[in-house]
């Protein structure tokens, strides 16, 4: 492969020959080459007799030139005669002159063509009946650039003819003709990456393929494949017409079909469509006419009409935008036989579906069950939904999905247990893990839980019903949860005891204790109490030269006053302190203060300070409640921490200068992220976890 340079408009451009690559699309944008400097295999052509030069003659009608060859077109002339080429890799610079002809300008055999043209560069035809541009037996154009009329300015039948085994690529530029504009036959590849394509007839299609079944008739169209990935096609009638046997047509994502009557009809072969934007006249007229030589639909997206010639459709919507009267519909305008019609199938998996006037969004009169997805903004026959799918309404919107097939509440266990204020919190889990689900909880006794306060919550991975029992109240409770798509239910018994598991009490001096309790304490009226026990320094110094405060924690009943023993459990212990008081202090230790008062134990506790406000915060945990010292010091504590009335020794402190922030009242959260739920409130306390194996 050799490599040349292009100069033009002061920059140079690297053109690659060999093997009929050229430079990609796009390189040109700047202007055109108006000379052949540098350029190999080139020739300048401004009037017909100059580009009959640029041919060699060979048998009959054919022209070639040999190797890789580039034509610059240097002024507007017309055609004395059609060329039909073979064997030669041409590219074409049409600049801003129009090249016309008044028959084929250009029918190329096993030879390829790259077009590049200007703002204004053109390939015309003074005679509407033929096309500018007939490709055959193997030929392959590639249009960048410029523009096409399918015969004069105003448009002709075709601009594009694609015949026995020809491709053409139209990654940019535009393409107008006044009937079918690109017509593709057997075996042939049509591909739009970018560009337009106009029809300026009434009757018209942007992009057609023909219908004819009998392999050995002149206008056999079998086998075609229309690829149109991106670009915009533009009809006074239909966008796209897919008849062709055997044939593939594919409607990607960047494709937009502005059509007055249709935007897409199949008559045969597989109509794929993933992506594509449809927008048809909303004041079309919704109807299927019977017709053997051409389109039947009006008003429809997407049209799904079996020929005459009875062969298989495939119809896959996995995704796009479709707008009309109908957004999509089937019919049998034929009145085909029912065995013929039974080769019709239709799958919608995706996709955005609007209807714009009193028609249905989908209308099918022979296909049921073809709907799995998308969003409808009508409501649709249940006829065409799938089995095993539901629809849901949101926001105004018909969405279709995979209904859930299976349902449990927590971890499959028939009851639960829960005592006053406690929080809970059961994963629901469903199957399919895809399904649509839609979640509402209820209870058969709303008194034993705080009002409001079954709810479902969502981290958008794992739906969970939260409920709080009331502070008090025993009984049984039944929790349902309902999924309103598929009518699955699934509850679970709750077991509501009246016992304390937490509690926040207030002594004198505005010190806050809160108390967790690991396994409830039983019991009515239950409540904790703190009281701080006046003492002098003396006294203080007697029992620790550390000692700053003692203060006594219990429970006690408040009807009786009675104290409850409390004995044997884990309890989580938040001391909250004035900063003021502990001035300079930096070492803490909490210390067990027994009956004869010396100090019986010495237990860690984590700090925490705000360095904003007057609190901070010893937590520590211990098995019983009593009276219980504070020991501060500013610096580390000593091993022997009690004078020798009683000696003790001790741990170094591990705990110092934490930094945090403090709340005075402390809400519900929910850490879904750690799939674990907190509740810290008044008299309320509860670590419920998610299995999180269960996705």
């Amino acid at each position: 492969m050799s490599k040349h340079k292009l100069a033009y408009a002061g920059s140079a451009v690297a053109l690659m020959f060999g093997s009929g690559v050229f430079a990609p699309f796009g390189a040109f944008a700047d202007g055109m080459p108006t000379t052949c400097d540098g350029i190999e295999n080139c020739a300048v052509v401004s009037t017909a007799a100059e580009l009959s030069n640029f041919f060699t003659a060979a048998e009959g009608k054919f022209v070639t030139r040999e190797g890789n060859s580039t034509m610059i077109i240097g002024g507007n002339f017309t055609m004395s005669k059609d060329f039909y080429i073979s064997d030669a890799n041409i590219t074409l610079y049409l600049g801003d002159y129009k090249v016309t002809a008044a028959d084929y300008s250009f029918l190329l055999y096993d030879s390829t063509l790259t077009i590049y043209g200007g703002a204004n560069g053109s390939i015309d035809n003074t005679d509407g009946y033929y096309a500018p541009i007939y490709v055959r037996r193997g030929a392959n154009v590639t249009m960048n650039s410029g523009t096409i009329y399918g015969g004069t300015e105003n448009g002709g039948e075709s601009a594009v003819i694609l015949d026995d085994g020809g491709k053409f690529t139209l990654n940019d530029g535009a393409i107008y003709g006044e009937t079918w504009v690109v017509s593709a036959f057997n075996d042939t590849e049509f591909t739009m990456n970018g560009g337009t394509i106009t029809t300026t007839g009434p009757d018209s299609i942007g992009v057609a393929g023909n219908g004819t079944s009998t392999p050995s008739a002149a206008n056999y169209g079998g086998n075609a494949k229309l690829t149109l990935n991106a670009g915009t096609i533009n009809s006074n009638d239909l966008g796209v017409y897919a008849p062709q046997v055997n044939g593939v047509t594919t409607l990607g994502e960047g494709l937009t079909i502005n059509a007055k009557k249709a935007g897409v009809e199949v008559r045969a072969g597989v109509l794929n469509v993933d992506g594509a934007t449809i927008n048809v006249d909303k004041d079309a007229e919704y109807v299927f006419n019977p017709n053997g030589n051409g389109s039947t639909a009006s008003g429809v997206g997407i049209a799904v009409a079996q020929h005459t010639t009875t062969q298989p459709i495939t119809v896959n919507v996995n995704s796009g935008t479709f707008t009309a009267p109908v957004a999509f519909a089937e019919d049998n305008p034929q009145q085909n036989e029912d065995e013929d019609i039974a080769k019709v199938t239709v799958a919608i998996t995706g996709g955005t579906f609007n209807a714009t006037n009193g028609d249905p969004v989908v209308a099918s009169t022979d296909v049921t069950k073809f709907i799995t997805g998308g969003v409808y903004n009508k409501e649709l026959d249940g006829n065409y939904i799938a089995d095993g799918y539901g629809v849901e309404l949101s926001e105004g919107n018909y969405m279709v999905g995979l209904l859930a097939t299976e349902l449990s509440l927590g971890d499959g266990s028939e009851s639960v247990e829960m005592v006053s204020s406690e929080s809970m919190a059961l994963r629901v889990n469903y199957g399919p893990e895809d399904a649509m689900v839609n979640f509402e909880v209820s209870t058969d006794k709303p008194e034993l839980f705080s009002e409001d306060s079954l709810a479902i919550i969502y981290d958008g991975k794992t739906p969970g019903v939260v409920f709080n029992a009331a502070e008090s109240g025993t009984g049984v409770a039944t929790v349902t949860v309902v999924e309103k798509n598929s009518g699955l239910s699934t509850s679970v018994k709750v077991n509501v005891v009246e016992a304390m598991r937490y509690d926040r009490a207030e002594a004198e001096d505005g010190t806050i204790v809160d108390v967790f309790f690991d396994e409830p304490i039983e019991g009515e009226n239950l409540a904790v109490e703190i009281t701080g026990e006046e003492m002098t320094d003396e006294e203080k110094a007697e029992i620790s030269p550390y000692l700053k405060a003692v203060y006594d924690i219990s429970v006690v009943n408040q009807d009786t006053d009675e104290v409850v023993s409390v004995s044997n459990n884990s309890i989580d212990i938040d001391l909250v302190l004035k900063a003021t008081d502990y001035e300079g202090m930096n070492y803490f230790k909490v210390a067990y203060i027994n009956d004869e008062g010396k100090i019986a134990e010495i237990l860690d506790a984590e700090v925490q300070r705000n360095e904003e406000s007057d609190w901070l915060v010893l937590s520590f945990t211990t098995t019983h409640l009593s009276s219980y010292g504070i020991l501060a010091s500013a610096t580390e504590f000593p091993e022997t921490l009690t004078p020798d009335t009683g000696a003790f020794t001790g741990s170094e402190s591990s705990s110092a200068n934490f930094t945090g922030l403090i709340a005075s009242v402390v809400v519900m959260t929910i850490a879904m992220v750690a799939m674990e739920i907190f509740v810290h409130s008044r008299r309320k306390n509860a670590r419920v976890r998610f299995d999180k194996n269960v996705k």
